[in-house]
């Protein structure tokens, strides 16, 4: 990791010679923060990083369960960013075909492509985070500085000021923040989230079973329950179970075999024996939805503007998508002479980034609802649903595209975000 250099001026000593100049200065070292200072880097921009954990904790993240579904669109950029090469091949698993049920039943409706052999990919968040950190820990362009808060923030005309813990103070022209959809800096900076508390917990564990997934992906929504089996390499898979917080705790205090045998029962015993082979990691879901994705010199990135809920997988998908806007909207503003924190250029980044994301997420909220809505009406409308959905080539087709996502640059046209923003969040 390259050091800072402080800005010196020796025709004007009132100049404090500890400020270190960047272009941008982005609070968070997670793969989305890190992504976006290898693709702003790319563009000969230096970036500032700013991480409250330590050195150790961002060069060797820790397995946490998660599995992140990735579009061709992700892989492409991925790519860009020189990530994907960094991960070993065997790390990296396909979905081929997925399956949407109903309660139990046989019935569902199917997802498949004849123009491709996967729908998406798979790969472990800390595979993720150690490709990201990879890309970045040797460029000359970038600097983190772990072990660190923000003391003062100063967002003025022409330029941020950021004052850390630890008495450094940088400056730059434009901030990002990218520190979690509970974001500490999008509140300093008072951009309002629409927030939706689904009010369940997300219980993520890897197992490996007996007979084979085909690599084929199911969502299985039961009553009082969701299930999605994520095919891995091995005869392995993600075993991912909604409840709500009660059922979790309850699911949490079974032993590892009693766990098993409940997610087998009730996935039909479909594969055969199974076998937890990880710890079981609990995450509340809580939707996050930025009202505004910029202010005065200052962006939001990743979790911080769209925290999705995992059903659609889309999450890292939707960060990747926000930073190869913003990287656009940059590279446009260098070649034209503009500063990159102008206004113009931040507001570019934003039309596009909520055109792009704004849709899914309010469909998504909408889906879950139904999904996990107990209510015998409920249940009959769903029923319906897929089986009308699995029939209708147009509706496929939208959800394919989706799910795939490999189309740079083409933003869906944008609905008003403010009014669905305030149906869903007093829905």
């Amino acid at each position: 990791m390259t050091s800072a250099k402080p800005r010196k001026n020796a025709k004007n000593p009132s100049v404090n010679p500890t400020i270190a100049k960047y272009d941008i200065i982005i609070v968070g070292a997670g793969p989305a923060g890190l992504s976006t200072a290898k693709a702003v880097s790319q563009l000969g921009l230096r970036v500032a990083i700013i991480e409250r954990q330590g050195v150790d904790a961002i060069l060797e993240p820790k397995y946490d369960g998660r599995e992140i579904a990735l579009t061709h669109r992700s892989q492409h950029m991925m790519s860009e960013l020189d990530m994907w090469d960094r991960i070993e091949p065997q790390e990296i698993s396909i979905i081929q075909s997925a399956k949407v049920y109903n309660a139990g039943e046989e019935f569902f409706m199917g997802l498949s492509s004849n123009d491709t052999k996967q729908l998406a990919y798979i790969i472990s968040n800390h595979e993720i985070r150690k490709a990201a950190i990879d890309v970045v820990k040797d460029d000359a362009n970038i600097k983190i500085f772990d072990n660190e808060g923000i003391e003062d923030l100063k967002i003025n005309p022409k330029n941020v000021m950021v004052k850390l813990k630890s008495g450094v103070e940088l400056d730059a022209k434009l901030l990002i923040a990218a520190d979690s959809r509970f974001s500490d800096i999008r509140d300093m900076v008072g951009l309002p989230a629409s927030k939706y508390n689904f009010e369940k917990t997300m219980i993520v564990a890897k197992m490996r079973h007996e007979k084979s997934h085909d690599y084929i992906a199911s969502e299985n929504f039961h009553i009082g329950h969701t299930m999605a089996i994520l095919p891995l390499n091995d005869n392995c898979c993600s075993m991912v179970v909604t409840v709500k917080h009660d059922e979790a705790k309850r699911l949490m205090a079974l032993s590892d075999v009693e766990y098993t045998e409940w997610c087998s029962e009730n996935f039909g015993h479909k594969l055969g024996k199974m076998e937890l082979i990880t710890a079981r990691y609990p995450y509340p879901l809580v939707g996050v939805y930025s009202d505004k994705f910029v202010a005065k010199r200052f962006a939001l990135i990743g979790d911080a503007a769209v925290g999705m809920h995992p059903v659609t997988a889309h999450g890292f998908n939707f960060g990747l998508t926000g930073i190869e806007f913003l990287r656009n909207s940059l590279r446009s503003a260098l070649a034209r002479g503009q500063d990159i924190g102008s206004w113009a250029v931040l507001k570019d980044f934003e039309t596009n980034h909520q055109r792009a994301t704004l849709p899914l997420y309010l469909g998504t909220a909408a889906i879950v609802k139904l999904y996990t809505n107990d209510h015998p009406v409920a249940q009959v409308a769903r029923k319906v649903l897929i089986r009308v959905a699995d029939k209708m080539a147009p509706i496929k087709g939208v959800i394919m595209d989706k799910l795939m996502d490999d189309h740079a640059g083409n933003p869906m046209p944008l609905p008003r975000p403010l009014q669905l923003l305030k149906l869903l969040r007093n829905a």
